[in-house]
C-alpha cells in the first residue's frame, strides 16, 4: 500500500483493524466506501479494468498550490506516480494554476518511476505576468519536454475577481495601475495578446520530446471558448474545453465540437459538501449531448477534499457505469481521447 503524507492509507485505518484492505470495484455494490479519514482522503486500493491505461490529464498535487488560501494537496507529483504504476495507469497531466513547475515535476517523477507518463498544465495567470509568451517557452523548455497543455486564465481570468485573493491583496495598493486580472476577450473578440499565444503554441513543440502542445481554454466565459476553438482550429492546434458548465449554450457546444474540440468532464463527483447526484447528472448530460468521442474525463482531485485520483476515478467509473455508460464508452473517454489529445500513441488498454 502506498503511503501518502498527508492521507490516511487504508480502510482499515477507519475500521480500526490495524491491516491493510485493497477495494475492487466490484466490492462497492452501488455504495461509496467512506474514502476521508481525519487527516485527509485514504488509499481505497481500488482496482478496476477502467484504471488499466486511463491518463488523467487534471490533477492538484504538492507542491503546487493556487496562490495561498486554497485547498492542501494530499499527494505529490511522486507519490501520484507511484499510485498511477500501482493501478495500472498510463499516467497524468498535473496542473499548476500559477506557475510553469509542472513541466519540472514531470519530469521528476518519470525519472523517479519509470513506465508512468507524467506530464505538466500550466495556466497563464498573474503570477506568470499572464498572457506570458515567454512563461510559455520556458514551459515547453523545461529538460525532458513535458510540459505539454498551455491553459488560458483561471484563477485570475474575470475583471470582476475578488481584490482579495490571496496573491494579489498585498501588493494591490501598491501598485495601483496594474490590472488585477487577465483580459482575453475584449469587444467580442479575442485581445491581440490571446490571439499571439495561440500562435505561438501552433508553431512549437516541447524541446527533448518533440511534443504537440495542447491549448486549454481556461475558466473562460462561453463566448471565451468559443473564441479560442475557433483560432485554434484555424491554426491547427488541439484544443480542451476546460470543465464548461450549462452556462454554455447548445448551440456553443454544437460549434465547438464540430471544431474539433475535447471536452473535459471531471469525475470528482464526492468532493467535500458538493451535490453528487447533480454533478453525475451533468456529466451524464454532457455524454449524451457531446458523445463520447468528445470527451476526456479527468480528476481535478489530488487535493485533501477529494477522494485520490485512481480512487476518484474507479468512483465515478462506477456512477456513470450504473447508469449506463459502457465499458468502450469509459475506455474512450480516459484512454482513447486523453492520448489522442496529447498526439500520443494508443496502447492496449485491458
Amino acid at each position: 500500500m502506498i503511503e501518502f503524507k498527508r492521507a490516511a492509507t487504508t480502510l482499515a485505518l477507519v475500521a480500526g483493524l490495524g491491516v491493510a484492505v485493497f477495494v475492487s470495484a466490484q466490492q462497492i455494490g452501488g455504495e461509496v466506501p467512506v474514502w476521508k479519514g481525519p487527516d485527509g482522503p485514504i488509499d481505497l486500493g481500488l482496482r478496476d479494468p477502467v484504471l488499466v491505461g486511463a491518463l488523467d490529464l487534471h490533477t492538484h498535487l504538492d507542491p503546487d498550490m493556487s496562490g495561498g488560501g486554497q485547498v492542501a494537496r494530499a499527494m505529490d507529483t511522486i507519490d501520484m506516480a507511484r499510485q498511477a504504476r500501482a493501478r495500472g495507469m498510463r499516467g497524468f497531466a498535473l496542473k499548476t494554476h500559477m506557475d510553469v513547475s509542472s513541466a519540472a515535476s514531470a519530469y521528476y517523477a518519470r525519472e523517479a518511476v519509470p513506465g508512468v507518463e507524467a506530464f505538466g498544465r500550466f495556466v497563464m495567470n498573474l503570477p506568470v505576468g499572464g498572457l506570458n509568451p515567454a512563461a510559455v517557452m520556458q514551459f515547453v523548455s523545461i529538460n525532458g519536454g513535458w510540459g505539454r497543455i498551455v491553459e488560458f486564465p483561471t484563477r485570475d481570468a474575470r475583471p470582476r475577481q475578488p481584490e482579495n485573493r490571496p496573491w494579489v491583496a498585498p501588493w494591490l495598493s501598491l501598485f495601483p495601475g496594474r490590472p488585477n486580472y487577465v483580459p482575453i476577450v475584449e469587444g467580442g473578440e479575442l485581445t491581440d495578446d490571446a490571439k499571439g499565444i495561440i500562435e505561438l503554441v501552433s508553431r512549437i513543440r516541447t524541446e527533448g520530446s518533440n511534443g504537440t502542445v495542447v491549448i486549454a481554454t481556461g475558466h473562460a466565459t462561453p463566448e471565451g471558448h468559443v473564441l479560442i476553438t475557433r483560432e485554434a482550429r484555424r491554426l491547427g492546434v488541439p484544443t480542451l474545453i476546460t470543465h464548461p458548465n450549462d452556462t454554455v449554450s447548445d448551440a456553443q457546444y454544437q460549434e465547438m465540437k464540430e471544431l474539433g474540440a475535447f471536452f473535459e468532464v471531471l469525475l470528482d463527483f464526492y468532493q467535500g459538501d458538493d451535490e453528487a447526484d447533480a454533478k453525475i447528472a451533468f456529466a451524464l448530460k454532457q455524454i449524451e449531448r457531446l458523445g463520447a468521442e468528445s470527451i476526456v474525463l479527468a480528476t481535478d482531485c489530488g487535493q485533501l477534499n477529494n477522494p485520490l485520483p485512481a480512487d476518484c476515478i474507479v468512483l465515478g467509473a462506477q456512477a456513470l457505469r450504473a447508469r449506463g455508460v459502457s465499458e468502450s464508452q469509459l475506455d474512450m473517454m480516459l484512454k482513447e481521447n486523453p492520448a489522442r489529445l496529447l498526439g500520443l500513441p494508443q496502447t492496449a488498454t485491458r
